[in-house]
Protein backbone atom coordinates (compact mmCIF):
# COMPACT_ATOMS: atom_id res chain seq x y z
CA UNK A 1 0.00 0.00 0.00
CA UNK A 2 1.13 3.41 -1.21
CA UNK A 3 -0.02 6.86 0.02
CA UNK A 4 0.85 9.94 2.25
CA UNK A 5 1.59 8.87 5.79
CA UNK A 6 -0.56 9.96 8.46
CA UNK A 7 2.25 12.20 9.73
CA UNK A 8 4.05 13.45 6.59
CA UNK A 9 4.86 17.09 5.84
CA UNK A 10 2.21 18.11 3.00
CA UNK A 11 2.46 21.49 1.53
CA UNK A 12 -0.75 23.70 1.32
CA UNK A 13 -2.19 24.29 -2.10
CA UNK A 14 -1.60 27.71 -2.92
CA UNK A 15 -4.85 30.44 -2.15
CA UNK A 16 -5.93 32.83 -5.05
CA UNK A 17 -5.50 36.29 -4.38
CA UNK A 18 -9.41 36.92 -5.35
CA UNK A 19 -10.38 34.54 -2.52
CA UNK A 20 -7.57 36.09 -0.60
CA UNK A 21 -9.11 39.51 -0.87
CA UNK A 22 -12.39 38.50 -0.44
CA UNK A 23 -11.68 36.78 2.87
CA UNK A 24 -9.67 39.80 4.23
CA UNK A 25 -12.56 42.09 3.12
CA UNK A 26 -14.97 40.32 4.76
CA UNK A 27 -12.54 40.37 8.18
CA UNK A 28 -11.78 44.12 7.74
CA UNK A 29 -15.54 44.51 7.28
CA UNK A 30 -16.35 42.66 10.51
CA UNK A 31 -13.93 43.90 13.17
CA UNK A 32 -13.49 47.33 11.35
CA UNK A 33 -17.10 48.20 11.77
CA UNK A 34 -17.09 46.63 15.41
CA UNK A 35 -13.84 48.96 16.32
CA UNK A 36 -15.72 52.10 14.43
CA UNK A 37 -18.96 51.56 16.32
CA UNK A 38 -17.18 50.74 19.18
CA UNK A 39 -15.17 54.47 19.02
CA UNK A 40 -17.65 56.18 17.35
CA UNK A 41 -15.86 56.76 14.30
CA UNK A 42 -15.58 55.23 10.51
CA UNK A 43 -12.11 56.71 10.46
CA UNK A 44 -11.04 55.37 14.16
CA UNK A 45 -11.66 51.84 12.52
CA UNK A 46 -9.74 52.41 9.64
CA UNK A 47 -6.81 53.36 11.82
CA UNK A 48 -7.51 49.97 14.16
CA UNK A 49 -7.22 47.99 10.88
CA UNK A 50 -4.36 50.02 9.25
CA UNK A 51 -2.13 49.52 13.15
CA UNK A 52 -2.79 45.87 13.18
CA UNK A 53 -1.23 45.57 9.86
CA UNK A 54 1.51 47.24 10.77
CA UNK A 55 1.88 45.29 14.31
CA UNK A 56 2.13 42.18 11.97
CA UNK A 57 4.91 43.82 9.95
CA UNK A 58 6.48 45.00 12.26
CA UNK A 59 6.03 41.55 14.57
CA UNK A 60 6.93 39.31 11.60
CA UNK A 61 10.00 41.52 11.07
CA UNK A 62 11.61 41.58 14.60
CA UNK A 63 10.66 38.36 16.26
CA UNK A 64 10.63 36.42 13.28
CA UNK A 65 13.60 37.50 11.38
CA UNK A 66 11.06 37.17 7.94
CA UNK A 67 11.63 40.27 5.39
CA UNK A 68 10.37 40.41 1.96
CA UNK A 69 6.72 40.47 2.82
CA UNK A 70 5.64 44.31 2.29
CA UNK A 71 3.63 43.42 -0.52
CA UNK A 72 1.67 41.13 1.57
CA UNK A 73 0.87 43.19 3.87
CA UNK A 74 0.13 46.09 1.43
CA UNK A 75 -2.51 43.41 -0.15
CA UNK A 76 -3.69 42.57 3.50
CA UNK A 77 -4.11 46.50 4.59
CA UNK A 78 -5.92 47.38 1.64
CA UNK A 79 -7.86 44.52 1.74
CA UNK A 80 -9.05 44.83 5.29
CA UNK A 81 -9.82 48.30 4.61
CA UNK A 82 -12.05 47.56 1.27
CA UNK A 83 -13.92 45.60 3.32
CA UNK A 84 -14.47 48.09 5.85
CA UNK A 85 -15.00 50.91 3.10
CA UNK A 86 -17.28 48.90 1.30
CA UNK A 87 -19.97 48.61 4.25
CA UNK A 88 -19.41 52.25 5.07
CA UNK A 89 -20.33 52.80 1.27
CA UNK A 90 -23.48 50.57 1.45
CA UNK A 91 -24.47 52.30 4.80
CA UNK A 92 -24.11 55.61 2.94
CA UNK A 93 -26.50 54.39 0.13
CA UNK A 94 -28.91 53.26 2.03
CA UNK A 95 -29.61 57.07 3.26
Amino acid sequence: MTGIPLFASVPSPPLSKPVAFLGLALIGAVWGGFAGELLGSALAGAAILAAATCLLGAWLTVISKQHGLIGHLVFAGFSLLSGLGGIYALSLLSL
